[in-house]
């Protein structure tokens, strides 16, 4: 149980670092977001609260992603939680880098930063199998200690 602890904290800390990155990038180069409608260069840092940009999820998602992070990485009852909801927020960040690789092109983000939403679905989708991972070896070891 604990390697596969260690391996999705480890996980979380690499996705909420890229994502951190990302963000400061796509902040600085003015791109916006994409799903649901490009956005505008000139609200790209009013819209990265709620929406985002090309690369990184809406800043209330980061601030989530960085609490869960630390949830997982503490001991105690808020370790499960934190690592339930760390499941469904992964998921969230899937739907989210799918909706940026499947709008289309826009005038203010190049295609292939579009593109490197693969990055973003591929780092989300190893955070989900990871915590998943984890539950089930948490869920399995609790099973087996009360047998």
């Amino acid at each position: 149980m604990k390697s596969s602890g260690r391996l999705m904290q480890s996980t979380s800390l690499v996705v909420l670092g890229v994502i951190v990155v990302e963000a400061i990038i796509s902040l600085i180069a003015r791109w916006p977001y994409q799903f649901n409608g490009p956005g505008a260069r000139g609200s790209v840092w009013p819209d990265f609260i709620n929406n985002g940009t090309a690369l990184a999820p809406p800043l209330v998602l980061i601030i989530v992603l960085a609490l869960l992070t630390w949830g997982v990485h503490l001991s105690g009852w808020i370790q499960l939680p934190s690592g339930i909801l760390l499941a469904v927020l992964a998921l969230v960040m899937i739907v989210g880098a799918a909706g940026e690789l499947m709008s289309p092109a826009s005038p203010d983000v190049p295609r292939g930063v579009q593109l490197l939403g693969w990055v973003n679905a591929a780092l989300a989708a190893a955070l989900l199998a990871t915590t998943v991972r984890w539950l089930l070896t948490r869920r399995h070891a609790t099973v087996v200690s009360s047998a």
